[in-house]
C-alpha cells in the first residue's frame, strides 16, 4: 500500500465470531511512537 512495507503473513481465523483490526500505521499513545503494522484479534463472545 505505501510501497515500504514488503512482508506478507497468512493466518488463519480462529472462527467466524473473531473480529481482525489492521493498521498499516497506528500511534502509541503512550509513547507517542508510530508503529508501521497494528494487528489486533479478538473474539466476539
Amino acid at each position: 500500500m505505501d510501497k515500504q512495507i514488503t512482508n506478507t503473513v497468512k493466518m488463519e481465523i480462529p472462527h467466524s465470531h473473531t473480529l481482525v483490526d489492521i493498521r498499516l500505521y497506528s500511534k502509541d499513545y503512550e509513547s507517542g511512537e508510530i508503529v508501521p503494522i497494528f494487528m489486533e484479534i479478538a473474539e466476539v463472545v
